[in-house]
């Protein structure tokens, strides 16, 4: 332990001129250090068992780097010290993601759980069915069988960013399977500026009556919570078709007719890609 420091208490850091000031925090099984951060935007990130976010300590805005995991002290120290050097101070502060983008590089860096675009695309679903209905359940971290469940029909939401083809994977047994009617939404993306981010459609599920710390909560459990960077990503979304997955033109895969198919009953998965051209849909966007 630090001389001076309790479990939970924060001293300067010492040797640092004034106007780089920063402190150093110590609490049961967490250290880290900080400055201040005069900036609207709120930070998230993450590598190496290490965190950097915004947080609010005695009413001020601070930039923490932290680690609650044991890691090597000595690579801590190593990016601790990059952090509070007065040299970097600038740079950090007006560029913290593409600071940490650095030490990923260097050091690696964990996976999201969801593709960006499938998210919003999924988002972007969920606004469209929540203008009409207000019974949806949004399946999110408990990875159900279909992405929303409503009083009397499920929506399976399938994305692509590309402008050509229209080419759907199935991943489970019970992916287009149940006891309500189900829908596939087929959204295709393009990456632009100042359309639709992972922000934007939060607020507007918001308004349409969405509750934002079930919404916030969900996009923690995914790996999207407040302040990271991906979460300011923008796309335009070209169009959302629906198919109708009991209707005579869609393809009717499942587990007993594969194995048919193939005269056996020893295929207890399967995985496959469906070519949705000259399917029957209904356009929503």
């Amino acid at each position: 332990m630090i001389k001076g420091m309790s479990d939970y208490s924060s001293i300067s850091v010492p040797s640092l001129p004034e106007e780089f000031k920063a402190i150093l925090y110590k609490e049961p099984n967490e250290f880290g250090v900080a400055f201040n951060f005069n900036d609207d935007r709120d930070i998230l990130d993450k590598f190496v068992n290490i965190v950097l976010e915004t947080k609010y300590i005695g009413g001020q805005k601070i930039l923490y780097l932290h680690s609650k995991k044991k890691i090597d002290l000595n690579k801590f120290a190593l990016i601790a010290g990059n952090f509070l050097e007065p040299d970097n101070r600038e740079y950090i502060l007006n560029n913290p993601y593409d600071w940490c983008e650095e030490w990923k590089n260097i050091f690696g860096n964990s996976k999201k759980t969801m593709l960006i675009s499938d998210l919003v695309a999924e988002l972007v679903v969920y606004r469209e069915l929540a203008k009409e209905r207000n019974d949806i359940s949004w399946g999110a971290s408990r990875k159900t069988s279909n992405d929303f469940e409503l009083s009397d029909f499920s929506v399976e939401v399938k994305s692509t960013t590309n402008k050509i083809n229209t080419i759907m994977s199935i991943n489970s047994n019970y992916q287009l399977k149940g006891d309500k009617p189900i829908f596939v939404y087929y959204c295709r993306l393009e990456r632009v500026e100042h359309k639709n981010t992972i922000n934007t459609l939060v607020n507007e599920l918001v308004n349409l009556g969405i509750d934002e710390l079930f919404l916030e909560e969900e996009l923690k459990k995914i790996g999207y919570p407040k302040g990271v960077k991906e979460r300011e990503f923008s796309f335009e979304i070209l169009e959302i078709r629906s198919y109708d997955v009991s209707k005579k033109g869609f393809p009717q895969i499942d587990l007993a007719k594969i194995n048919s198919t193939a005269g056996t009953e020893n295929i207890i998965k399967f995985s496959l890609e469906l070519d949705l051209t000259g399917i029957p849909f209904k356009k929503i966007l």
